[in-house]
């Protein structure tokens, strides 16, 4: 059975121990969540910080994911993996968690999705409501189109939007019972 951590972009820090997280499985989210969690494969779309973590040699202490599309303008950097595709807006906090759950899904049968804000859309959100109204199409189609993935919200305490109730393979479940039933 192929099991997956995906590490929300918005995550707080201190939620869940990351040690807890590598016993379980393999992880996939932003190089943002590397410094607290230790994502195994981390996804960097914006060209500005994919070339200052390559400067670095942040490919090097995990699996860095960029866009096909900035590998030659980062002068075709070696060690690194790539991922196709393209957003309306490079700017939307949500493009990596689309991302990761996107290269996570594709050999995957459970989806541990940690730190997602799945819950009611405020209506004052004003500025940030368009994207979170797209993000959460998005999601809800991405569920219905992997009916043989399940996908668990893991320490998920806002709630799940009723656009997610009719969604079979979505679940909401506490790290601990994740704990005990797979390790």
């Amino acid at each position: 059975m192929n099991i997956y951590w995906v590490i929300a972009e918005e995550i707080q820090d201190d939620i869940i121990d990351p040690e807890f997280i590598s016993t379980v499985a393999s992880s996939w989210g932003s190089y943002k969540t590397w410094q607290a969690y230790k994502t195994d494969n981390c996804i960097s779309n914006e060209l500005a910080n994919t070339n200052e973590l390559l400067q670095r040699g942040f490919e090097t202490v995990c699996n860095l994911w960029i866009p096909e599309a900035q590998f030659s303008e980062l002068g075709r950097p070696g060690g690194v993996h790539l991922f196709g595709g393209t957003f309306n807006r490079e700017d939307n906090q949500y493009n990596t968690n689309v991302v990761s759950m996107h290269l996570a899904c594709s050999s995957a049968d459970i989806v541990l999705m940690l730190g997602f804000d799945m819950s009611e859309i405020d209506s004052s959100e004003d500025n940030a409501l368009i994207d979170r109204k797209n993000y959460y199409l998005n999601m809800s189609r991405f569920f219905k189109e992997h009916p043989e993935v399940q996908f668990v919200l893991v320490n998920n305490i806002n709630g799940i939007s009723k656009m997610f109730e009719d969604i079979p393979n979505l679940s909401s479940d506490s790290a601990d019972a994740v704990k005990e039933m797979l390790i």
